[in-house]
This record gives structure tokens, C-alpha cells and sequence, in this order.
């Protein structure tokens, strides 16, 4: 994305455009192309650290599968101890969850034109 973006930025900027049209193709530009890249930008590494945090919740539950139930798609721990080293983990997600929630609802907005 972010060599088709520098690609793309340097087409434009070499473009040859009457001193009225600027200003106007420079908003459309920005609407279209340079605000949704940013949008992405801002997603991707939360959805990244989403991927990470899953599989490090996952690890744990692989590496200590005696100390968690999986129980109708809930993690229970069977133990405080397990259920103290699970928190963190579950909580992870959960935070970058929210994160994620609102890069997209921007992405949404930029896409829709709102």
C-alpha cells in the first residue's frame, strides 16, 4: 500500500494543472485516495496486534489446557492462578478490540464520504 500510495502521490504531483483546478483536484485527491490510505494505516497495526494478542491467548490455553475450559465459547480458568495469568490475555484483545472497533467506523466514514 504504502509504495502504491508514494507511486501514486509522485503521478500527481508531477500532473501539469491550470492554477483553478488545483486546489479542487487536490481536495478530491485527498478525499479519495490520501485519507483512506491513512485510515488503513491506522487499522493495520491494530489488527496486527489483535493477530498477536489471539495468539499468545491461544498459546496459553494450548500450553495449559488442565488450567482452562472452553465452555461454550467462554475460557473459564479452573484455578485464581490460572484465571490471574488468563486476565491479561483476554484483556488484550479486548482493548485492542475497541481500538479496531473505531479505526474502522472512520474507514466506514471516509469510505462513505461522511
Amino acid at each position: 500500500m504504502n509504495d502504491k500510495y508514494a507511486a501514486t502521490q509522485k503521478e500527481r504531483d508531477a500532473l501539469k494543472q491550470p492554477d483553478d483546478l488545483k486546489p479542487v483536484y487536490d481536495k478530491a485527491f485527498d478525499k479519495t485516495v490520501t485519507a483512506p490510505v491513512n485510515a488503513f494505516r491506522e487499522a493495520v497495526p491494530i489488527a496486527q496486534a489483535i493477530i498477536e494478542a489471539a495468539a499468545n491467548l491461544g498459546d496459553y490455553v494450548v500450553k495449559n489446557g488442565d488450567k482452562v475450559r472452553i465452555t461454550g465459547g467462554q475460557l473459564q480458568a479452573t484455578s485464581t492462578r490460572a484465571q490471574t495469568e488468563l486476565a491479561p490475555l483476554v484483556n488484550a484483545i479486548a482493548a485492542q478490540g475497541a481500538k479496531f472497533n473505531e479505526a474502522q467506523r472512520k474507514l466506514r466514514a471516509i469510505i462513505a464520504g461522511n
